[in-house]
């Protein structure tokens, strides 16, 4: 059956029973995620093959693996994203050993293309910094700039599972003065994925202080939803000022924007939240323009709209696994 009419099944699902529904809905994302995963845009090929690792369909992501990305593995910056796909979808520690270690390799290379991309990677991949040496962290700290958020990140991150976080470090990120710094910090709170009940006040005002038009809003707009603290009562108004605004970007041109959202959803996601995903997934609800030219996007196949479509998925999937648990 062509995507289109599985997502005319899934809607159509909507009144039938909740089991029926939902075998439907996975048949669908899981789909969706195979065909993006099949794009020529080859970081949306890395997201789709992502997100289909973390819902738990490992034997069609090491397909994919094989077939999209590993012709990437001797291209730089790129090979980055096939070598941590492969970490993330390996089954044994040595393999992932083996794949970490050429992460590491180039991110310590100081004269190498890959440094950015391999740092964002351990840094995604919880690799504690505090792992190397001196050198070449404090220098990548005193130059500023993106490597340096990334690497601000990566120290945040503890060098033994017994020890905390650096939330702190992070927290002092989301106060920047710099746009990026704050929009990364936040990334990085929401990779991490806990933040301690007392310091989540911190985040919910920074988010509520950005202004709508900055790039950052919807990083810290997603995190701070995904990340505030159960139970809600004392918290309850500032919560739902953070969900309105952040479901007010629903409709964003800006790609970033609506990839946030649904991270947002995947994880505190209600009910009702259903219908919006399910408009990215068919494509209703898509990118007409692109924010940086004039270009229009009515294509379907365009990788912006294709990079929103597998959020939406995964979404999705994620939501179905937290109801079946009762979670929703």
């Amino acid at each position: 059956m062509k995507l289109r009419s599985l997502v005319l099944v899934t809607v159509a699902m909507l009144g039938c029973t909740a089991s029926s529904q939902t075998s439907h809905q996975t048949e669908t994302c899981i789909q969706v995620l195979k065909d993006v995963a099949g794009c020529d845009d080859f970081w949306v090929k890395v997201h789709a093959v992502e997100y289909l690792i973390e819902s738990g369909f490992r034997e069609d992501a090491d397909a994919l693996i094989k077939t999209g990305l590993a012709s990437f593995q001797n291209e730089p910056q790129k090979r980055i994203g096939y070598w941590r796909a492969s970490y993330l979808n390996a089954g044994h520690e040595a393999e992932k050993q083996g794949w970490l270690d050429r992460i590491k390799r180039a991110y310590l290379d100081t004269t190498g293309p890959d440094r950015i991309h391999a740092a964002e990677t351990l840094a995604k991949l919880s690799y504690s910094f505090l792992h190397f040496g001196p050198n070449p962290v404090q220098n990548d700290q005193a130059g500023g700039g993106v490597l340096a958020d990334f690497v601000r990140w990566g120290m945040a991150l503890p060098k033994e599972p017994s020890q905390p976080v650096a939330y702190d470090s992070l927290l002092t990120g989301v106060r920047s003065k710099n746009q990026t710094s704050r929009k990364l910090a936040a990334y990085a709170l929401g990779f991490i994925g806990t933040l301690p009940a007392h310091q989540w006040p911190v985040l919910a005002q920074a988010a509520l202080d950005e202004p709508d038009q900055s790039e950052a809003a919807a990083y810290l707009l997603s995190t701070a939803y995904a990340l505030s603290p159960t139970p809600v009562e004392k918290q309850a108004d500032v919560l739902n000022r953070i969900r309105q605004r952040l479901l007010a970007l629903q409709n964003s041109d800006r790609k970033a924007d609506r990839i946030e959202l649904c991270r947002a959803l995947a994880r505190k996601g209600i009910a009702e939240d259903v219908s919006l995903l399910l408009r990215y997934l068919s494509l209703e609800n898509r990118i007409e323009t692109v924010s940086d030219t004039t270009e229009l996007v009515h294509a379907r196949d365009h990788p912006q709209n294709l990079d929103v479509q597998a959020a939406a998925a995964y979404a999705l999937l994620q939501l179905e696994k937290r109801a079946r648990s009762a979670d929703i």
